[in-house]
């Protein structure tokens, strides 16, 4: 599980065997009410700035899902849609301010606390 801090820093841009560089992607940002989505920046993404160092303050954003299924977003977000905008099955938008992604998951309870392992001494 990624936070949204975590992807606005950036820093996952790796070499591989080839010599060739690709941003790794982060993991879903989860909320603590069970929306998840991705949510990406990078030199391939529709993100700003376009490079794979961060801080962004524009993000791209895919695949919202609530108990496995499509999850609909804010309506204010129409204007960042790929292409068409159906509600029920836009799937990416490109470009989302931090303050707008911020905003949605304070909307849903927040980001969904992760637990650290339990060792033998804490229980």
């Amino acid at each position: 599980m990624a936070t949204l801090a975590e992807v606005s820093r950036g820093d996952r841009e790796v070499r591989d065997d080839h010599g060739l560089t690709y941003t790794e992607l982060y993991s879903r940002i989860e909320c603590a009410d069970g929306l998840s989505f991705s949510a990406q920046g990078g030199r391939t993404k529709y993100s700003l700035p376009r490079d794979s160092y961060g801080y962004y303050f524009q993000l791209e954003v895919g695949y919202p899902r609530k108990e496995g299924a499509h999850a609909r977003m804010p309506e204010e977000w129409s204007e960042y849609a790929a292409g068409w905008y159906d509600p029920d099955a836009c799937e990416f938008w490109g470009y989302v301010p931090i303050e707008l992604i911020q905003a949605l998951i304070d909307a849903h309870g927040g980001e969904k606390e992760t637990q650290a392992p339990h060792t033998k001494g804490d229980r």
